[in-house]
C-alpha cells in the first residue's frame, strides 16, 4: 500500500495543532503497528526526501527487501527471524516443502506492481482520508544542549487530556479513527495484491512520525495530481442517493482506477472534495465509521476484480477446486406451478382442502397460480397464508371489488394523466408488463379538480385485475411461457419534499393493497432520476414496505440508468424519453399498447394457447410486491 502525505505549513510556536492522519507512523507507534510493518506482505513507501520525488521513481517496495532478491530468500528469512513478534514455537525448514493439512490455508503471495507500466496499467482503489484532526505535541525541548525538540503523535486518551486542560473539543483530535482506517486497508486483500494505495495529510516536518525508519512519501497538493490519468473521484456523503456498490462499481468506466474521499474525522461537513469529485454518494442508509466505509469499498472491488481468487492457483489450491462438484442451478420458477418439491405439493394441497373445508375457497378466483402466490408471500407457511388470502377476501367484499370490475369507469384518465401518468406500456425481456408511473410530474392541486383519491383507488384495484386476468395471460401466450409478474419503473423527476408529502397518503394506501392483497406480482421495481435528497423520502417509505420487496428495488444512478433499463426492456418498447425508441401515436401513457389489445393473444390466452417460439424465457422467481399506482 502506498501511503503519500500531504503537507501543511503552520506556525512552529506553542502546541503544535498540525493536522494530518498517521497516527501509527509516529515514533511512539504502537506494538501492534510495528507487527504489522515487519509483516513481509505489508507494502511500505520508500525513505522519502522533503522534495516530491519524480513520477518515474517507484511509489512503493515491499519490506521484505528489494524486489530482485529471490522469493526463497525471503522466505528463508521470515522463517529465521526470532524476534519477540514472531511466533515462539519452531519453524520448519523453509527448504522442505510442507504441505498444509488443509490445502485452503495454502498462502498466495501478494503480487505487487512494481514498474511504471504495471502502475500505469493496474486499476487501483486510492482512498484518501481527509479531516483526521490528528497533532503534533511537543514532547520535549532542545534545552539548548543542540538536539532537536521531540514531537509525537498522542494517543485518544492523552489528546483527550490536554484538549480537556486548553478547552477545546475533544472530537479535534481522533487518532484511533484514522488507526483502525489504516488497519482495516492494510489487513484487505486488495492491499496484499498491490491495487491499494492512501493519501493523508500530515505536518510539514513528517519525520516526526517515523520511527527507525521511513514510511511515508511527501507529496505537493492537489492529491488529484498524484493520481493516475484515468481515475473516477468519489467523496461519501449521507446526503447522497444510496447505491449498492455490488451494483454501483460495475457501472464506473473499466479503463479508470477509483479514488474515494473519506472522512474521518468525529464529525463535521462532508464538503471537503465537492470541488474536485466527479460523484457524491452514500453507501447505506446507517451512518457508518469511516474504517467500515473504507472496508466496504476494499471488499466490493476485491469482489469485483477477482482479488481472492488469483488467476494462478497453487497446484493443491488447483487440485482441490477442479475436483470440486458443480453447483447446482437454481429454479427460476422454484414455487410455481409445475417446479414445486413434495413438500410445497403437500403444502398447496392441505392449503386447498382446508379453505374448502372452512368455506373460504372461491373455485373462479382460486386456482392453483393463485394460491401459490399467497403461499410464497408467507413462505409456504399454511397458518399465515391462510390468514392473508381470507383477509384478501373480506376486504374484496368490503372494497366491492367484483363490482368495480362490472360497472366501474375511470372517465377522466386522459385529465388525469396529464397531472399524474401512470399507465402499462408493452413487455420487458422476461415477458413482463411494462408499469411506468411518473411521481415527479404530479400535481395535487390540479389533480384534485378532476378526481378523487377514492376513484383513483378504485381505479388502481381495477387494473389490478386486468394485470391479472387479461395481460398476464396475454403475455404468457407471446412470451411461450408463464408470466406472473410485473417490470415497474417508477421515475421520480421533479419530485420535491413538498411533492412527495402531498401525495403520501395515496401512496401508501396503494402500497399496501398491492402487498397486501396482490402479492407476488412484481418482478422487477426501478426507481429512477431520484432528488438529492431522496434518501430522506425513502427513510419513510421503507418502513412500509415488505423487506423482500425492498431487496428486488433497484436505485440506478443517473448515469446507469438508461444502460441498466435496456438491459432488462428492449428498446422499441422502452418509450423515447427513458431511453428507448418507442414514440407511440398521442403518446405512450395512453396507448396501452402491448399484446392484451392484440386479437392473437387474446384469443390465445382465452383459449391457454402459447405461442410459438424457439426460445422461452420467464420471469425470476422473487418476491415481489405489485406497482403502487
Amino acid at each position: 500500500m502506498s501511503i503519500k502525505a500531504r503537507t501543511r505549513r503552520h506556525s512552529q510556536t506553542g502546541p503544535n495543532p498540525r493536522e494530518f492522519t498517521v497516527n501509527h507512523l509516529s515514533r511512539k507507534r504502537s506494538q501492534s503497528m510495528e507487527q504489522l510493518t515487519r509483516n513481509p506482505r505489508v507494502v511500505k513507501v520508500p525513505r522519502a526526501e522533503q522534495a516530491v520525488e519524480s513520477d518515474s521513481e517507484s511509489d512503493v517496495e515491499d519490506s521484505s527487501g528489494p524486489s530482485e532478491e529471490p522469493r526463497e530468500k525471503e522466505n528463508e528469512e521470515d522463517a529465521m527471524d526470532t524476534s519477540p513478534d514472531r511466533p515462539t514455537r519452531p519453524l520448519p525448514n523453509s527448504k522442505r516443502r510442507v504441505i498444509p493439512t488443509n490445502p485452503t490455508m495454502v498462502p498466495v503471495q501478494a503480487t505487487v506492481p512494481r514498474t511504471p507500466a504495471q502502475k500505469s496499467n493496474s486499476r487501483r482503489l486510492i482512498v484518501v482520508l481527509e479531516q483526521a484532526c490528528l497533532e503534533a505535541y511537543k514532547v520535549s525541548s532542545n534545552s539548548g544542549n543542540g538536539r532537536d525538540a521531540k514531537y509525537a503523535l498522542l494517543n485518544c486518551d492523552d489528546h483527550q487530556g490536554i484538549l480537556a486542560k486548553t478547552g477545546r473539543d475533544i472530537a479535534d483530535a481522533r487518532p484511533d479513527i484514522t488507526h483502525q482506517c489504516l488497519l482495516t486497508l492494510l489487513d484487505s486483500p486488495l492491499n496484499k495484491a498491490g491495487r491499494l494505495q492512501v493519501s493523508t495529510f500530515t505536518p510539514t516536518e513528517h519525520s516526526r512520525r517515523n520511527g527507525s525508519e521511513k514510511l511515508l512519501k511527501v507529496i505537493k497538493n492537489p492529491v488529484t495530481d498524484h493520481f493516475p490519468t484515468n481515475t473516477y473521484k468519489i467523496t461519501l456523503s449521507g446526503d447522497s442517493q444510496t447505491v449498492k456498490l455490488s451494483n454501483y462499481l460495475p457501472t464506473l468506466p473499466e479503463t479508470h482506477s477509483i479514488a474515494v474521499f473519506v472522512g474521518a474525522m468525529a464529525r463535521g461537513k462532508d464538503d471537503f472534495a465537492d470541488a474536485i469529485v466527479d460523484e457524491k454518494i452514500s453507501i447505506s442508509d446507517y451512518a457508518l465509521s469511516a474504517s467500515v466505509a473504507c472496508g466496504k469499498f476494499c471488499c466490493a472491488l476485491e469482489d469485483l476484480w477477482d482479488i481472492d481468487f488469483p488467476q494462478i492457483l497453487p497446484p493443491v489450491l488447483d487440485s482441490v477446486f477442479t475436483k470440486m462438484p458443480p453447483a447446482a442451478p437454481v429454479d427460476p420458477l422454484a414455487g410455481r406451478v409445475g417446479h414445486l418439491t413434495p413438500e410445497q405439493e403437500q403444502t398447496l394441497a392441505q392449503f386447498k382442502a382446508e379453505l374448502q373445508t372452512e368455506g373460504h375457497f372461491v373455485p373462479e378466483r382460486h386456482d392453483d397460480p393463485t394460491l401459490l402466490r399467497f403461499l410464497r408471500a408467507r413462505k409456504f407457511d399454511l397458518v399465515k397464508s391462510k390468514e392473508m388470502i381470507i383477509a384478501c377476501e373480506e376486504w374484496r367484499k368490503k372494497f366491492g371489488v367484483d363490482d368495480i370490475v362490472k360497472n366501474f369507469h375511470f372517465k377522466e384518465k386522459e385529465q388525469v394523466n396529464k397531472f399524474y401518468p401512470q399507465y402499462y406500456h408493452k413487455m420487458d425481456k422476461d415477458g413482463r408488463p411494462v408499469y411506468i408511473e411518473r411521481l415527479g410530474s404530479v400535481n395535487v392541486t390540479e389533480l384534485a379538480k378532476v378526481t378523487t383519491e377514492e376513484r383513483q383507488l378504485q381505479n388502481l384495484v381495477l387494473e389490478y385485475e386486468r394485470f391479472l386476468h387479461e395481460r398476464l395471460p396475454a403475455c404468457s401466450a407471446a412470451a411461450g411461457a408463464p408470466v406472473e409478474t410485473s417490470c415497474t419503473i417508477l421515475d421520480l423527476k421533479g419530485v420535491g419534499i413538498g411533492s412527495f408529502f402531498s401525495v403520501k397518503d395515496y401512496v401508501m394506501k396503494a402500497s399496501a393493497i398491492g402487498q397486501n392483497y396482490y402479492p407476488e406480482t412484481m418482478g422487477k421495481f426501478y426507481i429512477i432520476n431520484t432528488p438529492f435528497m431522496f434518501s430522506t423520502v425513502w427513510n419513510v417509505i421503507k418502513p412500509w414496505l415488505d423487506p423482500v420487496t425492498v431487496a428486488k428495488i433497484s436505485i440506478p444512478s443517473s448515469s446507469a440508468t438508461e444502460k441498466e433499463l435496456l438491459a432488462q426492456i428492449p428498446k422499441e418498447n422502452l418509450p423515447a424519453d427513458l431511453g428507448g425508441s418507442c414514440n407511440c401515436p398521442g403518446g405512450c401513457s395512453l396507448s396501452d399498447q402491448g399484446p392484451w389489445n392484440d386479437p392473437k393473444y387474446k384469443d390465445m390466452a382465452k383459449n391457454k394457447v402459447k405461442a410459438p417460439t424457439a426460445t422461452t424465457t420467464a420471469p425470476e422467481a422473487t418476491p415481489e410486491a405489485t406497482p403502487a399506482a
